[in-house]
């Protein structure tokens, strides 16, 4: 928002306060001059306005109270023109900013005391608002000048005004950055504040030249209601900041309204809640490592593996379970430090636990998302990691999804080949759910194919899971996998598995989750084991 659009925005201000046939303002170099006239004879009264605009800046240079014309002529024995209604806007250093004419026709009433008194308590406001710092490449006002316009803009109104608060942001602005350049960025920046200060409001896209390159440019807007009277910008503004992202979220390119009952935009205000927490846990390590333990099924042997489970452990010490801060951690790109928390806080207690008296190898599985796949320093850092903390490979097993891995397929090939040579294993996580291809399949050399748990909680009640699940441990067993079912819960969903052939079960009818501390502890190993 620019000074000119509050300028605007007090020349409505003062048509609701004091009714007139038009209102103008104009700087003292009158080099424009705002104009608000909806009557039929606009042209010609703008045109009596602009005669008068000199004559009433030479008096109210230096007289702050409004001045009240009733009969004015252009000459002493002319004919009347109207009414005028005169105040100067002074800026931060009381200087003339420019005078706003209020203007009425000889036939509607003459001015008073109290219409001046009213001009004056706006035109206070209107001078400390364009006495707000302008922001140098786009010529609008910085948010806190903003933020007084709306406060005043709200205060004038009663408390049955609804407003609308309006976020925008413009849609993959980094790719110009990355692919022209900041400073082609920051002409675009520039030429969307030009458009909006336009009001272009019914074209939802903004051409952009650079050279003989043309860039289609859109915004995606949040909406936010706001009522009059009350003092809550801050928060309609950050509903709409919310809504805003929304939209990015859904396709960009349109706007989105902040609806309480919306469960996505509920989800976003939950993880941008939630974010700070998971940035002060893994700076503080206020996070613990839990083991959900993978058991033989077709053959009575010790559990000796884990699947790795993270909590975060917040202010009042209560254990926050990873469907409570894993959207937050996708949304704001903190997947890879969590991984490499967990990799490093494994391997750390790995270390400590083999040296203790009468230990015996576990070999503990650890999931690892796209981005971090992604990474192009995570190999080595892992491969560090490993050597120093002389942890044996073989006793680690990485668990990747499909869709992480087919999305970063040559990533996690140089991953698998270079860490199968540590003796990693890795497992093929949620088989059946993401980017299924046999091509896939045989292209990344992995040692378990973890079925999904959709296809196993309705196991005995589906045939199609039934099928599937039969087909899947027969395919895995060809391939020389291991299998591993998930979500196993009951001990009759057990035994059907048994009757597959499906090898490992993971789920509550094998065991739940404990502390790793614990189960690394030699003297608890016999009870883990049942």
């Amino acid at each position: 928002m620019s000074a000119s659009a509050a300028i605007r925005q007090f020349l409505f201000e003062a048509q609701q306060r004091v009714p007139c046939h038009a209102i103008a303002f104009t700087p003292p170099s009158r080099d424009h001059f705002e104009f608000q006239c909806s009557a039929a004879d606009a042209a010609q009264v703008r045109h009596i306005l602009e005669n008068v605009a000199d004559s009433f800046l030479l008096e109210c240079r230096n007289r702050p109270e409004p001045v009240v014309s009733n009969k004015v002529r252009f000459e002493a024995s002319g004919p009347l023109l109207g009414r005028f209604l005169a105040i100067a806007i002074q800026d931060d250093k009381a200087q003339l900013a420019g005078v706003a004419l209020i203007f009425r026709t000889m036939e509607q009433k003459a001015f008073s005391k109290e219409d001046a008194r009213a001009i004056g308590l706006l035109s206070h406001q209107l001078s400390k608002i364009i006495s707000q710092p302008s922001d140098p490449m786009t010529g609008l006002l910085t948010r806190n000048g903003v933020e007084k316009l709306i406060e005043w803009r709200l205060g004038s109104r009663d408390a049955r005004t609804v407003a609308t608060v309006l976020y925008g942001d413009i849609d993959q602005l980094h790719v110009v950055n990355d692919l022209l350049g900041f400073e082609a960025g920051d002409q675009v920046i520039a030429a969307v504040a030009h458009a909006l200060q336009q009001q272009l409001a019914s074209r939802d896209a903004v051409p952009f030249t650079i050279g003989t390159d043309s860039i289609p440019l859109s915004i995606s807007f949040g909406a936010a209601t706001v009522r009059g009277g009350e003092r809550s910008f801050d928060h309609a503004l950050a509903a709409a900041e919310v809504a805003c992202k929304a939209a990015k979220d859904r396709g960009r390119n349109r706007v989105e309204s902040y609806e309480v009952h919306d469960s996505s935009i509920n989800r976003r205000i939950d993880d941008i809640a939630i974010v700070g927490r998971l940035r002060v846990a893994l700076e503080k390590g206020n996070f613990q490592m839990f083991g959900q333990p993978i058991a033989p099924l077709l053959q009575p042997e010790e559990v000796r593996r884990y699947e790795m489970l993270l909590r975060l452990v917040d202010e009042k010490g209560r254990l926050v379970l990873p469907g409570q801060f894993m959207s937050s951690a996708t949304r704001y790109q903190l997947l890879p430090q969590l991984d490499r928390c967990v990799i490093s806080n494994v391997l750390t207690r790995l270390a400590t636990a083999k040296r203790e008296p009468g230990f015996e190898p576990m070999h503990l599985s650890i999931n690892l998302s796209g981005p971090t796949l992604s990474d192009p320093t995570f190999l080595d850092w892992l491969v560090v990691q490993i050597d120093s903390s002389g942890v044996p490979g073989d006793w680690l097993e990485f668990e990747l999804t499909e869709t992480a891995a087919v999305s970063n397929l040559e990533h996690a090939q140089r991953l698998m080949a270079r860490l199968t040579e540590c003796g990693c294993r890795f497992a093929l996580d949620d088989f059946g759910t993401g980017l299924s291809s046999l091509a896939h399949l045989k292209a990344l050399h992995f040692s378990v194919l973890k079925i999904d748990g959709s296809f196993i909680r309705d196991i005995l009640h589906n045939e199609r899971s039934d099928s599937l699940v039969r087909a899947v441990t027969q395919l895995a067993h060809g391939m020389g996998m291991e299998t591993v079912a998930e979500y196993v819960e009951t001990p009759e969903i057990c035994m059907r598995l048994i009757e597959l052939g499906v090898q490992f079960g993971q789920g509550y009818a094998i065991g739940r989750p404990r502390p790793l501390d614990k189960i690394l502890q030699p003297d608890m190993q016999l009870a883990n084991a049942s």
